[in-house]
This record gives structure tokens, C-alpha cells and sequence, in this order.
């Protein structure tokens, strides 16, 4: 949910929703290219996603760039991912849908294509790499029911889908500038789509109004990131990241279909183009081999309020929105890896606090709360198993489990998700 035509559908059912909903003004719907971290490859996962100093496949192409300079041998990696979504909605105005309001959802999509090609050098390391790897998910799901025995002389039924991905297509190379330092550097390119529909219907002995909206967007953007990595000694690596600004174009198409009791379906169709540019974003990372124990933590940030529109005067206007109800992100990961000895076995856990980038205060246009409350931030608990098959093939799975919570305080209405992940990916080394 990106863009204007959205904030209208939305709007329109807060209009609907207004006798239920009393003093209650309608609030813009997020960007979904804002944040909406999924995580590459399954060891990064397995380790909470800490993978900024302690990468060592071709996943280094997303996580750090410099880090390609240590791998050795052709490899060639690929991965598929999972995610299940369970989304809990309560609260309009005191009425509460207890059971109606839950929605599921699940998605299995490819995760990561990657191939790292070291370059032979008289000295040091020089390694190119090409990779497809899915960076962003779109999937989400809404529902909220408010049936007839809440005695409220209507029956309303509100349900949202959205499904999509953002893929980055990448190259790269990471080269040694000394025995102690790498650095490297990927250019990518962004594309992908999401679709979204929304259905709505109220009806009660006088009034029935059905309202359905299909959008689809299509994403191309292009940024470029550079990766340093030092290694002072055999134990302790440091890692730092910064991507630029991603320039995206958003293509959208949409239908929107309005029906009231005894009338034909009004149809409205169409196309808009918009620009949207989004902030630089910062990481560092920190990895510790102890023998048999490696430790890894990240953090990465970026202040979402600088995101914005850009070459249309109707949504720039919208950037003000996002100076007050958008908020900057400070995530950390952590993550451990113990090798078996002898067995070749390595398992890993980690934690990971992906904030959600949404703030809400007052809407001086209307003088009324806006924005969406944070109540519980993304926040999650990975667990994972590698293991390598003679010497030239590594089978890697994680399983991440996690949610988050917050209110839109502008309709009451609370959003509940917990979230399953599974990745699945294996490498070979030639």
C-alpha cells in the first residue's frame, strides 16, 4: 500500500466507518518499500541476520561487498523461503471481532541466486559476483468483521491482501587492498511487484455498499553499496556497509468497483507513475571466531522520515506526512554458530530487532491523532543447522519465528502479526 490512490480506497471505508467511528480522521497508508527487512540466505538467518563481519558465501554480495574478497573457489548458491503470517485485528470504537478478525496467509518464493567468481592475482584476492536475491516482502493480510450479534444495526466486513516481492539484481566485487582490509562495492537494481486487494461491505435494512480495489505496482529502482571489512587478527572481524538512496519508479494500475443496493457496478480504472526516493542506510557488524564458537552482531540504520516523493507535485505534498509520521530505525542483530568437531555439523540461533519505521502524533491539518502507535516492534528469534557435504556442497536451514503489533490511532483498529520463516539454501564450490 503505496501511494494515493490507496489512501483513497482506505479512506473511503473510514468514511464508511465514521458512525462507528466518531471525531476519527483518515490517516496515510505506509510505504511498503519503507524498512520491510526479510533477510538472504539461510546461515544469515540461522545467525539473526548478523552477517556484516562474519559472511563467508555469496550472500556477502547483499550483506557486504568487501566480504567477497574471501571467498576462494567458485560457488555457485541458491535458496528458496517460506513465510507464514497469521494477523489478529481487534477494536472500531469499542466493538471487537474476537475470531473474525484473524486472517492467514503463506508464500513460498525464491530467496537468493548467487555465483562469486574469484579472479586469479599475483597478491591478495580479487572476486567478481552476480546475484538475484529477494531483499523485500510485500505479503500481508487484513480482516476485520463486525457481525450481526455485536448489535450495532450492521453488518461490516473489511478484508485486505497484499502479496509481492522486491528482487535485487546485483554485481559485484570485493578485492584486497591489504592483508588486513577489504573492500568492495555492488551496483543493483531493483524490481519487483506488488499486489493488493481490498474488500469491503457494510449492509444493514436499509444500506448495502460493496467496495473492491485491485492494484498492482511494479518496482524499478537502482542504488549502489560499499563494504569495508578488517581483519587485525585470526579472531576478530569488523565490517561497515552504506547503500545509497534507491530511486524508485512505481508503475501502478488499479480498478476500483463501487455497488450500492439496486444499482450497477461503478467502475473506475486507470495508470499513474510516481517517484520515490528512499534515505541512505548505515551498517557495521563485529565477528569473533573462538575456536569452535563464532559470535556475530550487527546494527543498521536509517531515518525513514528523510524518505520521499519525488517529480509530482500531488505527492510531494505527501513528504510532509512522512516528516512527521515516520521516524528514524536503529536494528541490531546477534547471532552464534558452533561447529561440531569431527561431524562437520554447524548450529546456529540468533535474535534480530528490525524496528518498524512508523511514528503518529498529531495531524495539524485536522488537529487530530495520525500515524500508526508502535505497541510491540519487530522483533525475532532464529534458529538454523549448515553442514557440508564432501567439501564441495553446503546444505543450510533456518527457521526465524517473531511478530509485531501496533494501532493505526486514527481508527483503533490494532494489528496483531506473528510471523513463521523458513529458508532453504545449499552452495557448491568448485
Amino acid at each position: 500500500m503505496n501511494n494515493r490512490f490507496i489512501t483513497v480506497s482506505i479512506g473511503l471505508l473510514f468514511v464508511i466507518l465514521c458512525p462507528l467511528s466518531p471525531a476519527q480522521e483518515v490517516s496515510t497508508i505506509p510505504e511498503m518499500t519503507a524498512g520491510n527487512f526479510f533477510g538472504v540466505g539461510a546461515r544469515a538467518m540461522g545467525m539473526g541476520g548478523a552477517h556484516i563481519a562474519s559472511v563467508l558465501d555469496g550472500s556477502a554480495l547483499y550483506y557486504n561487498p568487501a566480504a567477497l574478497a574471501k571467498i576462494r573457489r567458485i560457488e555457485m548458491q541458491a535458496g528458496i523461503s517460506h513465510q507464514s503470517l497469521d494477523n489478529s485485528t481487534d477494536g472500531i470504537s469499542g466493538f471487537y471481532s474476537e475470531g473474525y478478525g484473524d486472517i492467514s496467509q503463506s508464500n513460498t518464493r525464491l530467496n537468493c541466486l548467487n555465483l562469486s567468481i574469484p579472479y586469479p592475482t599475483y597478491r591478495g584476492s580479487l572476486v567478481f559476483a552476480f546475484g538475484l536475491n529477494r531483499v523485500k516482502s510485500f505479503d500481508q493480510a487484513f480482516r476485520h468483521v463486525i457481525p450481526d450479534e455485536a448489535d450495532t444495526d450492521k453488518t461490516v466486513y473489511a478484508e485486505e491482501s497484499e502479496s509481492g516481492s522486491l528482487y535485487a539484481l546485483s554485481a559485484g566485487a570485493g578485492i584486497d587492498i591489504s592483508p588486513k582490509v577489504s573492500v568492495g562495492a555492488s551496483l543493483n537494481y531493483y524490481f519487483g511487484k506488488d499486489d493488493y486487494y481490498w474488500d469491503y461491505r457494510e449492509e444493514n435494512i436499509d444500506t448495502y455498499i460493496h467496495f473492491r480495489d485491485n492494484i498492482e505496482d511494479s518496482y524499478q529502482g537502482i542504488s549502489a553499496k560499499m563494504g569495508f571489512l578488517v581483519t587485525p587478527g585470526n579472531r576478530v572481524k569488523f565490517g561497515l556497509t552504506v547503500e545509497s538512496p534507491v530511486y524508485y519508479n512505481i508503475d501502478e494500475e488499479f480498478v476500483q468497483r463501487t455497488q450500492s443496493r439496486g444499482t450497477n457496478d461503478d467502475i473506475q480504472a486507470g495508470r499513474y507513475e510516481y517517484d520515490l526516493r528512499t534515505p541512505f542506510k548505515l551498517g557495521a557488524g563485529i565477528a569473533v571466531n573462538l575456536n569452535y564458537l563464532q559470535l556475530s552482531a550487527d546494527i543498521n540504520y536509517a531515518d525513514w522520515s528523510q524518505m520521499e516523493y519525488q517529480d509530482d507535485p500531488l505527492l510531494e505534498s505527501e513528504n510532509l506526512y512522512i516528516d512527521n509520521f515516520y521516524r528514524d530505525a536503529l536494528g541490531f542483530s546477534i547471532g552464534a554458530e558452533y561447529l561440531i568437531p569431527r561431524v562437520g555439523l554447524k548450529l546456529r540461533a540468533g535474535f534480530m530487532s528490525d524496528p518498524l519505521p512508523w511514528d503518529y502524533g498529531i495531524d495539524i491539518s485536522t488537529n487530530r491523532l495520525a500515524g500508526r502507535k508502535v505497541i510491540d516492534d519487530r522483533r525475532f528469534f532464529t534458529f538454523g543447522a549448515g553442514y557440508l557435504i564432501d567439501r564441495i556442497m553446503t546444505l543450510d536451514i533456518a527457521v526465524v519465528f517473531g511478530g509485531y503489533k501496533f494501532e493505526d490511532v486514527s481508527t483503533n483498529i490494532v494489528e496483531d502479526y506473528d510471523l513463521t520463516r523458513m529458508y532453504i539454501t545449499t552452495g557448491f564450490r568448485l
